[in-house]
């Protein structure tokens, strides 16, 4: 049976080849849409500067955490609803190995209930002195039972 991190360390990659050769998350094409939300039907992809502050939402983070992404955009992940120490604990782990992912995590919605979510995120590859950005899911509940053969 494939242990929670190995599954979540898969479902990284998986996002990583999702995302190869896009430029920007706000341009993605209709198609791969699609295919993340297919692969990630509770998740929204968001991106940060090195601070942690929110350059992108997914429109989906309305649908699933009450948040308009235009109210998010240019706040730190934390007005996310995420505690500030995970956010620092995020963009330091994120720093030093590029790549994170994590189930023990909540978060709040809008409303303040406490949602557990699944964190996956990775430093942006980008060619030349651009300044560092970090792309992410965040997939809402709880991760999928694994396939049981009966």
């Amino acid at each position: 049976m494939e242990s929670m991190a190995e599954s979540l360390k898969q479902s990284v990659s998986r996002l990583q080849s999702m995302l190869q050769g896009v430029e920007s998350l706000e341009s993605l094409d209709p198609e791969r849409r699609a295919r993340l939300q297919e692969a990630f039907p509770t998740g929204w992809l968001w991106e940060c500067d090195g601070q942690g502050k929110l350059r992108y939402c997914d429109p989906q983070v309305e649908a699933l955490l009450g948040y308009p992404p235009a109210e998010l955009v240019g706040q730190s992940l934390d007005r996310a609803g995420l505690p500030p120490a995970a956010v620092e604990e995020l963009l330091t782990t994120l720093e030093q190995q590029g790549v994170i992912s994590r189930a023990d995590l909540q978060l709040l919605d809008r409303g303040g209930k406490p949602r557990s979510i699944i964190l996956l995120a990775f430093r942006r590859q980008a060619e030349g002195p651009q300044e560092t950005r970090y792309w992410g899911l965040f997939q809402v509940g709880q991760p999928p039972a694994p396939d049981v053969e009966e």
